[in-house]
């Protein structure tokens, strides 16, 4: 037997599900086939790095005025991958 609170929760994680991710998955930055500006920047871009910098730059100096939190999640990712390639360089 369920309760009310059970299936409110089990609606709200299948509606979230739905929900394009905009932070990490943007569906604007994905091909048909799934592949994602990340792969092609890691490919082709002699020092992602530098890309990553650039932009961690613009999502912390703009969320004041554009995409708020989801701005700072934004420079989050691309932190992330920054912190990444670092540690394979530790190593």
């Amino acid at each position: 037997m369920s309760s009310k609170c059970e299936l409110s929760f089990t609606k709200e994680v299948k509606q979230d599900w739905k929900k394009p991710d905009m932070v990490n998955h943007p569906q604007h930055y994905q091909g048909k086939n799934g592949l994602e500006v990340f792969d092609i920047i890691e490919a082709f871009v002699p020092d992602p790095e530098s890309f990553y910098h650039g932009s961690l730059i613009k999502y912390i100096t703009r969320f004041h005025e554009k995409g708020g939190v989801e701005d700072l999640e934004k420079a989050r990712v691309y932190l992330n991958k920054m912190i990444a390639i670092e540690s394979t360089k530790e190593d």
